[in-house]
């Protein structure tokens, strides 16, 4: 296995500043991106602690009031419900949702496997005459049909997690970076390392990018990269890809780097039943659990932000106010003591 070195969190982070930082790029209220030179992007460290865990008063910050001029009724499409990450952001999403006097309707995808369902979901809006959507979906290309149809109706769709093709804004993180952030985490820790992966389903297009970056930092790094493999997004999928890695690749496994922390859960768990020490980097934690659950590395990926942001420029575009085409949301990389000690309330709504 391969000796491992130590860099302080704070100097991981400071190294990383320039990376974690909020963009606001171009802007429009129409249906679609402005063709319109993108406006100077604000760049900003981080965003500063939320306050009581409620995000509304920074959303205006950066975006102006958002006051609903009526009650709204916005539907909601996340992959999967029973993942930490969407419970996350749908929480965020409803509790400002509460504050603003609006109506939300979250819908569970039933997963990366079949677009099926959120195509149906994202027909039942329409149907029930909803004033905006927000997505995220589980197969990009498989969704975009819905998204045009929405759309073509005067239907407002954002994107969350993952742009979207034909949809009027974006609001997440640049995936690539989470990757590349993530490739970061593992360089503060070791001078080589011998890499497996586990970035989840190929039809996800936000967890495909994320593992591009990861690949093309870990090229610039000299790491090894020993096995890649797609599987789900759930523990029980991390523990049984991690026993197939740990058959073919045994102890030269040194990190394991997955696309849901859920998966990094299953991984670590398979890797202690097999007596391995391995250094699991994982994602945004959106659970006090994922938090807590023993990885080596996270990025703070602000996942309340994004949801937050996400409904408020909705509410503006439906209201025909001009948002940002893309408001890309801070992300941090952590390792170690940092994790425990570093403000999460971006990412993780205090139950």
């Amino acid at each position: 296995m391969t000796t491992r070195r130590r860099t302080s969190v704070r100097a991981l982070a400071l190294a990383t500043a320039g990376l974690a930082a909020l963009a606001l790029a171009g802007c429009s209220s129409d249906a679609g991106p402005s063709d319109e030179p993108a406006a100077e992007a604000t760049i900003l460290d981080k965003l500063p602690p939320m306050p009581e865990h409620f995000a509304g008063s920074i959303v205006e910050e950066y975006l102006g009031t958002t006051t609903a001029k009526e009650k709204y009724t916005i539907g909601v499409a996340v992959p999967v419900l029973s993942n930490p990450t969407w419970q996350g952001i749908a929480a965020g999403i409803e509790q400002y949702a509460d504050a603003l006097g609006i109506e939300v309707r979250v819908v569970d995808g039933g997963g990366y496997g079949d677009p099926t369902t959120q195509l149906s979901q994202i027909d039942d809006f329409l149907a029930l005459g909803v004033d905006g959507i927000l997505i995220t979906a589980v197969n990009n290309a498989a969704i975009e049909p819905a998204v045009q149809r929405a759309m073509d109706a005067g239907i407002p769709v954002i994107g969350m997690v993952t742009p979207l093709n034909g949809a009027v804004a974006y609001t997440g993180n640049n995936q690539f970076e989470t990757g590349r952030l993530q490739c970061e985490a593992v360089a503060s820790e070791f001078d080589k390392a011998n890499v497996v992966m586990l970035p989840g389903p190929e039809t996800a297009q936000f967890l495909v990018d994320r593992a591009d970056g990861f690949k093309e930092c870990a090229e610039e790094k000299g790491f090894t990269i020993l096995r890649e493999l797609h599987g789900g997004t759930e523990r029980e999928s991390g523990v049984n890809d991690m026993e197939d890695l740990i058959q073919t690749e045994g102890d030269d496994i040194d990190v394991v780097v997955v696309g849901s922390n859920q998966t990094g859960i299953g991984a670590m768990d398979a890797a202690e039943r097999a007596g391995l020490d391995v250094f699991v980097v994982g994602a945004g934690p959106a659970s006090t659990a994922e938090l807590e659950a023993g990885f080596g590395g996270l990025v703070d990926a602000s996942y309340v932000a994004s949801g937050d942001f996400a409904l408020a420029a909705l509410i503006k575009v439906i209201q025909g106010e001009k948002v940002p085409a893309v408001l890309e949301v801070p992300q941090i990389p952590l390792v170690g003591k940092g994790i425990k000690s570093h403000d999460w309330s971006w990412s993780i709504l205090a139950n």
